[in-house]
Formats: C-alpha cells, structure tokens, sequence
C-alpha cells in the first residue's frame, strides 16, 4: 500500500509538471492565435501529452529505485508522444482543410461558382457549411426578384413611353386646330379646350403614378396594372355614354352633364363617378375604391371620403339627403340608379 506521503507527493510534482507545461502552452497558444487550426490543434494535442509525459518522467525518477525501470517508463513516454503528435497534426491538417473549403464557398456564395453541399468533417463546420448553402438559395431567389422588377419596370417606362406620345399627338393637333382658326366656332373651341385640359390631367396623372412606382417596389405588380388600365381607357376612342335620369357620362369625351350643365369634375371625381354608375347597387369598401379608382394598394381611405363628399355636391340635389351615391354604413358607397330609387 502506497503511504499518504508518498500519494502527497506524487500529487505536488504532477501537479508542478501539469501547471508548468499547460503554462507554456497557453503562451504558445496566444503567439499563434491568428495562424492556422492546425497549429493550434496541434498545440492542445501536445499540451495535453507533455503535462503526461513531464508528469510520469518526473513522478518516476522520484519514486523508482531501479534505474533499469526509469529508462523504461522514459523509452515507452518518448515513444508516445511523437506518435500522439502525429494524430494532433494530422487532426487540424483535417480541420483547416474544412475551414479552406468553406472559405472559398463563402466567396462564391450567390454567384455560379458555388458549389452547394459542401460537408466538412467536423459536426460545427458541417453546420455552417448548411447555413451557407441556404444563404446562396436566398440570395440567388433575392437576385430573380430583382432583376423581374427591373424588367418588369423598364417594360413599364417603355409602355408608358408609347401611351404617353399618343395623346400627346392628340393634344398638339388640337392646338393647332386652335391656333389655325380651323375650330372656330364658340362650341368646338370650348370642346377642345375641355378635352386639353381633361387629357392634361390624365397625363399629370400617369406621371405621378411613374414617380411613385420609382419609389415602392413592393406594389409594382398592382400599380402596372392601375397605370396601365388608364392609359389604355383614357384615350380610347368611342368609350360609351352612361346615364341615369338626367346625369350623362360622355366617357369618350371625359364630360358630365346635369340636366345639361357641364359639371365641372377633377380626374379623380370623374373616374369615381364613372366607376359607381357602371356598377349600380353594388357596395364597395373605401379600401375597394381606392384600389380600382386610384390604383393604390395601401393609402388614406379618407381621400375616398374626400372625394365623394365634393362629388355628391356637385351631383345631388341635396348633398346632406343624397339620393345618387348612397352611405352604407359599416360597410362603404353604393350607386342607386333612377329606376331602383
């Protein structure tokens, strides 16, 4: 039986051995902290073997009588050491290849060079080699959407472009017409004058609805549509008259009519009017007028609110009782034609 000195002992100068040489290797470990894993892999592997190999060289000579015996226990620690060297270096040789490959993914990340399914041998490099990959996927998918925008919206310009020269065309024939003396009668030039100034407005319009298209991305989809439906109604020829009672909606001419005084209606009043009378007793949301009228697919639905109150007074006999464009409360407007009043 081992005597409590002889334990206490052996404690002391394993535990000199372990704190010198564990010592050293943090040192170590801090002057190559920015090199490669392998290093310092390599240096944890020989940290852990050295505190072994000082520990049984020194514990050994203390306590071994024989010198035959010592030179054993040295020869089988000399032996080991090298050999457990030899794994650590080739451990981080196999953790600094993974963490090259992954280096080089992540340069090609998003690009064609990328080669997904990158599976490095470790468990923690084999996790971000994954995220990387779903990182590619996001981008790569980001990298589509945008470039269907930029089509989507030069495709957009071009349209606009060719819709925009059509009236324009209309508008400077008309005044030369006027400058000419070729409209010379009070009526026709009232007419033109009208239809300019209607037209103008549609342009202002379309204009404004390119800027604001410049700006948000997130509703192109919806606002190409909105832009695109207008310019098309806009200047289509022969676009019918609606009526009810004595209210008549020239649409090819832009004009409304109360037992025939020309009303004077903004853009946005005669489109609304325009919508509500095409589809009589149907309830429409604000939120719905703003989408089909204006074209928005977010915004104040109190402009909705605005312009129905500044059309019913220009509409209705008596703007407080309307009889034309009614409230339903809770729910939105509804147009009440003269036969279902």
């Amino acid at each position: 039986m081992i005597p409590a000195a002889d334990w206490l002992l052996i404690l002391a100068l394993t535990g000199a051995c372990v704190a010198a040489v564990t010592g050293a290797g943090v040192g170590l470990l801090l002057l190559l902290r920015r090199r490669s894993v392998t290093g310092l892999v390599a240096v944890g592997a020989l940290v852990a073997l050295g505190c072994v190999a000082a520990a049984v060289a020194v514990t050994a000579r203390a306590m071994f009588v024989s010198g035959h015996d010592l030179r054993v226990v040295l020869v089988v620690v000399l032996v080991a050491v090298p050999a457990g060297s030899v794994v650590a270096l080739a451990a981080g040789r196999w953790v600094g290849a993974g963490s090259r490959e992954l280096a080089t993914a992540a340069r090609a990340i998003g690009g064609a060079g990328y080669r997904p399914g990158v599976r490095p041998a470790t468990a923690e490099l084999a996790a971000v080699a994954e995220e990387l990959d779903c990182a590619h996927h996001r981008l790569v998918e980001a990298r589509e959407r945008e470039r269907a925008v930029e089509i989507s919206h030069r495709q957009l310009v071009e349209g606009m472009s060719h819709d925009l020269r059509t009236p324009l065309a209309g508008l400077q024939a008309m005044a030369e017409a006027l400058e000419d003396g070729v409209a010379a009668d009070p009526a026709t030039v009232t007419r033109c004058h009208q239809r300019i100034r209607a037209e103008a407005d549609r342009l202002s319009a379309m204009v404004g609805d390119l800027f604001e298209l410049s700006r948000i991305q997130g509703s192109l989809q919806l606002r190409v549509r909105s832009v695109l439906r207008r310019a098309a109604g806009a200047f289509a020829p022969g676009d019918g008259v609606l009526r009810d009672g004595d209210l008549v909606v020239d649409l090819a001419a832009h004009e409304a009519t109360l037992a025939g005084t020309l009303l004077r209606l903004t853009v946005r009043e005669f489109d609304l009017l325009a919508f509500l009378m095409r589809n009589p007793r149907q309830v429409f949301a604000k939120r719905q007028l703003l989408e089909h009228v204006w074209g928005w697919a977010f915004g104040d639905v109190s402009t909705v609110t605005v312009h129905v109150r500044r059309l019913r007074e220009k509409v209705e006999d008596d703007p407080v009782a309307p009889r034309r464009i009614l409230t339903v409360w809770g729910v939105g407007y509804r147009y009440e034609a003269e036969g279902a009043r």
